[in-house]
């Protein structure tokens, strides 16, 4: 089974629009910064903590001159008039990010915040059939996989099964404490119950932001595998998608 591709509730890979290759979507997204590079030394600097850049993914795409079943039950024109719109619909949004959602040929399914970030031009094909390359941004560049939750007042260990970090967990805080990463020291803290914190996108809900405090700009970080978490105060809640490259 060919990897299938939905944006929205749209699904781009029927017979009324065909994806004829990818590109970016298996790719190990590149670092935000290269090494420090020192005077008198060979190479450069390339330890510590580092962080990755948005990612683009191309979808080669042939607009057909039929309906979604592969059938003809107008005109051929006007299933190519339709399908176009069709796409140009589902790439419509200026308020949130499309959700961009794969189904690998495991069944496993995938799920990416992406943004168009170019013109799609539709150029002629074979017949009546067009040629058109969506390109799409993931702002955060890991796919997300199933949810996963641990919730305890004491030691907590969340199982990240994928094969990429995640850093846009939801911590729920029903009573004030800290949450520390066991690996690299790494908090995040309310000074009261009931917070909420986005880690993602830095959104705090439930109280006042200001009891909220971390020693990371980046509030926590899962790694792939095991996490041992060591939490004080009270019950947490956390709540993820397991990330993938």
């Amino acid at each position: 089974m060919p990897t299938g591709f939905q944006l929205g509730s749209l699904d781009l890979r029927t017979l009324a629009h065909e994806i004829v290759s990818t590109n970016g979507w298996d790719v190990f997204p590149g670092m935000k910064s290269g090494g420090v590079q020192y005077a008198f030394q060979h190479g450069e600097y390339v330890g510590g903590r580092r962080f990755y850049k948005a990612r683009d993914i191309d979808l080669n795409m042939v607009i057909l001159a039929t309906n979604a079943a592969g059938v003809v039950t107008t005109s051929a024109e006007e299933h190519v008039e339709e399908n176009i719109e069709t796409l140009m619909a589902a790439l419509h949004n200026t308020f949130n990010p499309l959700t961009l959602t794969r189904t690998l040929p495991s069944g496993a399914v995938r799920t990416a915040s992406v943004r168009p970030i170019d013109v799609a031009r539709y150029e002629d094909n074979v017949g009546l059939s067009r040629l058109v390359t969506l390109v799409l941004r993931m702002g955060y560049p890991f796919w997300h996989g199933v949810a996963g939750q641990v919730v305890g007042s004491g030691p907590l260990s969340p199982n990240n099964l994928g094969t990429a970090p995640v850093n846009d967990m939801i911590v729920t805080f029903t009573t004030a404490g800290r949450v520390t990463h066991d690996l690299t020291s790494d908090y995040l803290e309310a000074d009261a119950a009931g917070l909420v914190v986005n880690v993602g996108t830095g959104v705090i809900t439930g109280g006042d932001s200001g009891d909220i405090h971390g020693n990371m700009p980046h509030w926590l970080q899962f790694e792939p595998g095991v996490n041992a978490l060591t939490i004080t105060g009270g019950t947490k809640t956390i709540d993820w998608f397991h990330g993938y490259f």
